[in-house]
């Protein structure tokens, strides 16, 4: 099911108001599974499912439907712009996006697209997309001029701000819970109450004080006491502005036209090398950050505090480029 709605709204002084709202709801969402794996009917110290093989094979993969909910898409967005007679228009508009899925499906095989799923690998359930930006700001403000008569000479800058793509912290693989793949770093970490917690065991080598300041920092005490959500933490906001100028020339004959343009991209980054950076959570969006296993009493043994490297800068979009252009009409 598909639902989107429009509205343009001309306000007093010629301003221009749009409102977009889009709705999807995702039926039958496709996710593979592990057809080897049997839950054990033992569960972990937070109560998600233990699994076993069935007929001690691993990785049979098979592609099928989610039970249940597929999740959903949905954006709102609105827009205001004005145009003047001296040349000038200008936009600025917010687009917010909530989104849930049973699978991101990153990749082309099975084997990726069931090991890149930070979740329960055979019961994922809903999850915030890998994919999500909940906060987007843009601007455009555009010029245009004639210093020589009948020749357009045309600036424009364009900006955008928004939140970064969101990310999960696991633990550092999955044998513990049965996971076919148990080299991966997928299964969500629990977020112990405190070193009191009766779930968890600190071993001797784990640093309690670091991993407790390192989940404050992050916010992840927001889930003491339970798995911690999937993609539950935002990238950091990224902001660049681009900078095009263009300009007009006669041509061969009088039918023809001729024009220049050069495009600055990530303004900022070109002054400040500190300006225009993209960090984000490389892919596949998760980090390890405990490594741990469980003992014979169904307690955590939290063995090893493993600090993240965290966001790290992505280069081609934190970099400036200046293109240069000659276009002829003819």
């Amino acid at each position: 099911m598909e639902i989107f709605n429009r509205c343009d709204l001309l306000l007093p002084d010629d301003y221009v108001l749009t409102a977009d709202y889009l709705y999807s709801d995702v039926k039958n969402a496709a996710v593979i599974r592990d057809i080897t794996r049997v839950d054990t009917g033992v569960d972990a110290p937070d109560g998600r499912p233990i699994y076993e093989s069935v007929n001690g094979r691993r990785q049979d993969f098979m592609l099928t439907n989610a039970i249940g909910d597929s999740g959903y898409r949905q954006s709102l967005s609105f827009g205001l712009s004005k145009s003047y007679d001296f040349g000038l228009d200008w936009a600025l508009s917010y687009a917010y996006t909530s989104t849930k899925e049973v699978s991101p499906m990153t990749s082309s095989v099975a084997f990726s697209n069931y090991l890149n799923n930070t979740s329960d690998p055979e019961n994922p359930g809903l999850g915030k997309s890998n994919y999500e930006i909940p906060h987007r700001f843009t601007l455009r403000f555009n010029y245009a001029t004639e210093f020589v008569e009948g020749y357009t000479t045309r600036f424009t800058v364009f900006g955008t701000a928004n939140e970064g793509r969101p990310y999960s912290y696991t633990f550092d693989g999955g044998n513990q819970f049965g996971d076919s793949v148990g080299f991966i770093d997928r299964q969500l970490v629990y977020i112990p109450t405190g070193v009191d917690d009766p779930k968890v065991i600190f071993g001797p080598d784990f640093d309690t004080d670091a991993f407790f300041d390192y989940v404050r920092a992050e916010g992840l005490d927001e889930w003491s006491g339970d798995i911690m959500e999937r993609n539950g933490i935002n990238s950091d906001w990224w902001t660049k502005f681009d900078i095009r100028i263009s300009q007009e020339f006669k041509g061969f004959s009088a039918d023809h036209r001729a024009s220049a343009f050069i495009v600055i991209e990530n303004f900022g980054n070109l002054l400040n090398d500190d300006w225009g950076v993209m960090y984000e959570t490389s892919f596949p969006r998760a980090q390890e950050i405990v490594d741990a296993s469980i003992n014979d009493s169904g307690q955590y043994v939290f063995e090893e505090f493993i600090r993240p490297t965290g966001q790290t800068r992505v280069a081609d979009a934190s970099l400036w480029e200046v293109r240069m252009g000659v276009r002829y009409d003819f």
